[in-house]
Formats: C-alpha cells, structure tokens, sequence
C-alpha cells in the first residue's frame, strides 16, 4: 500500500475514533432515596408494646425489603384535651374529670397541653391555652361542668385542629413533636356545621393524630329500635377520627374501670415512637403500598403496627399511602 493509501486509512480510523470519544457515558442508575417512616405497635387491646428488630417485616407493594434503619425514640407532644361536656355524660363526669388529671400529671419536660370543653356549636370553649404548668391545667380540668345543649363533637375537633396548627411548638432538632387530640366523649355528634372530610382534611394537613377515648357503654342503655344503633354510629364516627389521622380508637363500656388504663396507654403512646427505614427498589413507586408486620412469638401477645403518613403528606388520605 503505498502512502496515499496508508494516509486514508489512518483518516479513517481517527474518524472512528473521535466518533466513540463522543458517544455520551452511560448514566448510573438513580438510586431512589430512603425511606423513613414513624410507626406505632400495639397489642390486641389497644396499649403501646415494644417490639424487637428482628420480630419486624416490612413489605413495598407485597414484596419484602430490608431494614436500614429501626429507632426508638421518646418524643415530646404537644396535645389538646377535648372534652364533653354534654348532658349525656352526666353520671360519667366525675371519672372523666379525674382521668383527664392523671393524663395531665403524666405530661414530661417539653411537653405542652391545652383543654377544651365542648357541647353545643356556640358552646365550645378554649379553658386553657398551650402550657407545660400542669397546676394551670388541672385548674382548666376541674372547673369542667355538664351542660345542656345538642353535642358539636366535629366542630370541637376542628376548633381543636385549628388551634394546634396555628399554635403548637415548631419542630427540634430535625425530631418532629408529636401533635394530638385527646377526644374523650360518648362519640354522638347533633349539629356540627363542619363536615367529616372537611374535619379530616384539616387534622392532616395539620399533622394532628385524634385519640379517640370512646365513652360507649352509657349508648347501650338505649331502648327500643335505637338499641345497638347510636353506640354503633358513634364508634364508627370515632374510628374513622382516630383511623385516617394515624391515632387509636379506645372504646370504653366500663368507665369506673377502663377510663383511667385507656388514657395512660394514650399517654404512653404519646411519649414513644419508632422509626423504621429501608431503601426502595429505584423502579418503586414514590409511595407504594407500605406495610409493617410483627412476627409472631410462642407464649407472647399478638401485636399489630400501625404506619403513620409522612410529614411531608400535607392533605393526603394515609390508608391511600401506606
């Protein structure tokens, strides 16, 4: 081949050359970032349990993934008492009065509490603002009265949303507090101008979790056609309270007995969180179906998690999420 001929070829393959220099790198593939969610468990009865690492499964749209991370942290609260004062609970008062003290007295440094009374739509009244001064609130608790009227329960709720959304301590720390309404009632609501959705769309956009205490057992003294009916409705009402804002339904139908253990397992609950993580598939949905079960052990209660939605999930539905 003469030199021509050599000087053409050597053009040709700086040509093929340059042509692969700039074909683009293949891109890493995206990891997608981890997930970190708060997660309660809780025994066939309602009240907090502890749980072991190794005891916990997570599941992602059906298929398990590993966990990267399993905390338990204490947290601080900030929560409102709202509670009836309705005709209805007239024999019950006095025990609701001295439960609500004892949840108060179990209130740690950097919590903050306020209480409010409620019973017709003009009737529902803030006793005591945000405080950590439990001798304030037992003041607000004690000069609690039973008073006449149809019950506003989803307007109190609202009030009580409202008021934490607007006033609760800011976050510390990057630890997010926990925001809650302690509703204790026999769960009838007469003549609320507010509506579930609307009530339930502000409590999650608040981030408030509802702990419904549910005062049932009077419901079932009812005669006639109303037997059964008005306990069911109310507890339905107060599920989907406690259901949709990632808190607990607690019916009681022995108040002398069963009031004061429900609200120390609320107090409990309140103070203790966990959170897991893991690190989604990068395909994944950015928020697939989430589930968190516990094993089950020989000799041990069953228990139950409950994943709460995220902070960022402002006006979402959590069972739609998780």
């Amino acid at each position: 081949m003469n030199g021509r001929g050599l000087a053409a070829v050597f053009s040709l393959f700086l040509l093929a050359s340059n042509a692969h220099a700039q074909e683009p790198a293949p891109t890493p593939e995206k990891q997608a970032e981890p997930v970190r969610l708060r997660v309660t468990f809780s025994d066939e009865k309602g009240r907090p349990a502890e749980v072991r690492r190794e005891d916990v499964r997570l599941l992602v749209d059906g298929v398990e993934r590993p966990l990267t991370l399993f905390e338990r942290e204490d947290v601080p609260a900030s929560y409102g008492l709202v509670v009836d004062n309705s005709g209805s609970l007239r024999s019950l008062m006095n025990y609701v009065i001295a439960s609500a003290l004892k949840i108060v007295e179990a209130n740690r440094p950097g919590d903050e509490t306020f209480v409010v009374r409620f019973v017709a739509r003009e009737d529902v009244r803030l006793l005591s603002r945000f405080t950590s001064n439990k001798d304030a609130l037992a003041r607000a608790i004690e000069g609690m009265y039973v008073q006449g009227g149809q019950t506003a329960l989803l307007d109190a709720v609202y009030f009580a949303a409202e008021y934490t959304e607007k006033n609760a301590a800011p976050d510390e720390g990057g630890k997010p507090r926990r925001r809650a309404l302690v509703l204790l009632t026999d769960g009838e609501d007469r003549e609320s101008s507010h509506k579930l959705d609307d009530v339930l769309k502000l409590l999650r956009r608040a981030r408030v979790q509802v702990y419904s205490v549910g005062l049932v057992g009077e419901l079932d003294r009812e005669r006639g056609f109303t037997r059964g009916s008005k306990r069911d409705k109310s507890a339905t009402l107060l599920k989907r309270l406690a259901d949709e804002t990632g808190g607990r339904l607690l019916l009681v139908d022995k108040v002398q007995a069963d009031l004061l253990p429900a609200l120390e397992s609320v107090a409990a609950d309140l103070h203790t969180t966990y959170f897991v993580g893991y690190a989604p598939p990068a395909d994944a949905k950015p928020r697939g179906k989430v589930e968190v079960k516990v094993a089950e052990r020989k000799g041990a209660p069953k228990l139950k998690a409950l994943v709460h939605p995220p902070a960022d999930a402002e006006g979402a539905d959590p069972k739609k999420k998780n």
